[in-house]
């Protein structure tokens, strides 16, 4: 498992993936995962970020159950969450920019 996939609460492995999805901004391309640890409950958001002109960079940080339930259910309405150049709503919400 990758040091990044830790709960970012209290840095168990036990994470649950709810959503994920991947958008695409100004040459950089995002990847955001939202993960439940089955230890403590704490939901932690993993971003992985690719500029193609360097190296990519991996973020988590914890995030409210609001914030993270509200993200899994929005991102559950786009078809394809993985396509960066998907321009749905819920791509154009979600992307950074």
């Amino acid at each position: 498992m990758s040091s990044a996939r830790v709960c970012h609460a209290c840095h168990s492995e036990e994470l649950e993936h709810h959503a994920s999805i991947d958008t695409f901004t100004v040459g950089i391309e995002y990847s955001d995962g939202y993960y439940q640890c089955t230890s403590c409950e704490s939901w932690t958001l993993l971003s992985w970020k690719d500029s193609w002109a360097g190296e990519a960079t991996t973020f988590r940080t914890t995030v409210s159950a609001e914030r993270a339930t509200e993200a899994v259910a929005l991102i559950a309405k786009c078809k394809d969450p993985h396509d960066a150049w998907c321009r749905c709503p819920v791509h154009r919400k979600m992307e950074r920019g």
